[in-house]
């Protein structure tokens, strides 16, 4: 197992990304829309405008990741069964998602730490329109790569923790997912990872079964925040961050606890904390984060 520090903010161009009406619709569904959410499933004719949750753009991600022989952009040479864990995941948008679009995306490694146990590897994935060079939105995405620390480098910065109001969230969503449901993410969030589809990788990995990817709950508690506190505005979430804590499986029911940190400011702008739980209360997304813009 050998790391090459000297990638660390090399950048490489990636595919452009191309995505109509279906694909968003099937993506709402992945994160747990229904017959009430027509506006985010319902095309054509049948609604005056196509929305779309915010969180769709990682699927697009996914999709450039999967076309690169390295995802990890050469980071490091690992064995081919050296766990690597999605750890946290931030999304900035710099303008609406529309129904029907395309983005090139380019990708780079942004940080490289030793947390003595493994290697965090810090990879950013920028959209931009292809043709004018208009931003789209960033994505990072931190990765822990078992076994791989140890290599000198520095600890680099730690989780920023959130500090739990005592009071009841202020708003809470419930998603119970079927059990098929890392099978419909592996369509609509382009990834077909093997613990997430397939039951005897799953177990040999440690699992009692497949699991849901990190992307599939943040989506889901993307979802909550649209419907609970945006009351069906997408275009309000500027950012979206969530750390994963333990996986959730198919059929595992999960709720979105979210609460209000702050008042509005003078530019008009909100911040929520949220957390994703299963039904055992496990802990499935920590840390969650969302900026809002105020209503225009």
């Amino acid at each position: 197992m050998v790391l090459f520090p000297e990638r660390v903010n090399c950048w490489e161009p990636g595919t452009v990304q191309t995505w109509g009406p279906d694909d968003c619709s099937l993506y709402a569904l992945a994160v747990g829309a229904d017959f009430e959410d027509h506006s985010f499933v319902l095309s054509g004719d049948k609604v005056a405008k196509l929305k779309v949750y915010p969180t769709f753009l990682l699927a697009l991600v996914s999709a450039d990741a999967n076309s690169r022989v390295d995802p990890l952009l050469g980071i490091g040479e690992f064995d081919a069964s050296t766990p690597v864990v999605l750890g946290e995941q931030r999304l900035v948008l710099h303008r609406e998602v529309e129904a029907t679009g395309s983005v090139a995306i380019s990708m780079g490694i942004t940080g490289l730490y030793d947390k003595g146990s493994g290697a965090v590897v810090v990879i950013e994935a920028r959209g931009v329109d292809p043709d004018g060079g208009a931003d789209a939105f960033t994505a990072t995405m931190t990765m822990f790569v078992v076994g791989a620390g140890n290599f000198g480098g520095e600890r680099g910065p730690g989780r920023d923790r959130i500090e739990w109001p005592s009071r009841e969230p202020d708003w809470t969503s419930t998603f119970v997912t079927p059990a098929t449901q890392s099978l419909l993410y592996m369509h609509a969030g382009n990834d077909d990872n093997a613990i997430h589809v397939d039951a005897a990788a799953a177990r040999a990995a440690g699992f009692d079964g497949p699991i849901l990817t990190g992307q599939n709950s943040l989506g889901v508690a993307c979802r909550a925040i649209v419907h609970e506190v945006c009351e069906d505005r997408a275009e309000e979430i500027q950012s979206i961050t969530g750390g994963f804590g333990k996986p959730a499986y198919n059929g595992d029911t999960l709720t979105t606890e979210i609460w209000s940190d702050g008042s509005d400011d003078e530019e008009a702008t909100r911040r929520l904390i949220f957390r994703v739980v299963n039904q055992d209360k496990a802990i499935l997304i920590d840390g969650g984060r969302c900026q809002l813009a105020g209503p225009q």
